[in-house]
Parts: structure tokens; sequence; C-alpha cells
């Protein structure tokens, strides 16, 4: 059921053992082509490694802020009137 080689490496050169292991560690190596980042949706990296400030967009901060005044004043405040910037 699938089960892999494993090759043994019997020599008493320490560099042979070595060039062994980065050979093993490169396949190990996942292909970044194919991922993609949660922050900026582009290709090629993790979001853990974006190195920009994850910052909200616009609407997002809108949508809080007409939300927050809505239950302090118990009424809704429409973007379109402007009132909630005031």
């Amino acid at each position: 059921m699938g089960s892999k080689k494993k090759n043994v490496v019997v020599t008493s050169d320490p560099l042979a053992l070595i060039a062994e292991k980065t050979n093993k560690d490169d396949e190990k190596k996942k292909d970044m082509s194919r991922v993609k980042c949660y922050n900026c949706k582009k290709e090629g990296h993790f979001a853990k490694d974006y190195k920009k400030a994850k910052v909200k967009d616009y609407k997002y901060y809108k949508t809080k802020i007409l939300l927050a005044k809505k239950d302090k004043d118990e009424q809704v405040l429409l973007a379109e009137d402007q009132a909630w910037m005031e």
C-alpha cells in the first residue's frame, strides 16, 4: 500500500552523508507557485510571510461605524445620508 523504499548509504565520508540529507530536504519542499496568500490574494507566498500590514478595506470600517452608531442611537443611519460623519 504505497510503501517507500528507504535508501541506506554505508560510507565513512561525512560529506556524502550531508549531501544525501540535503537531497532529501529538497524533495520535501512544497511547490510555492501553487500557494495562495490570504492577505493579498496573490500566489507564491503564505500570509505569515506577507510583509505589508493587514488593513481592512473602507467598506468594512464604514459598516462597522454605522452598526456602532445604530446601537448607540437606536436608529438606522444610511451611508447615503452621511449623517454619521457629522
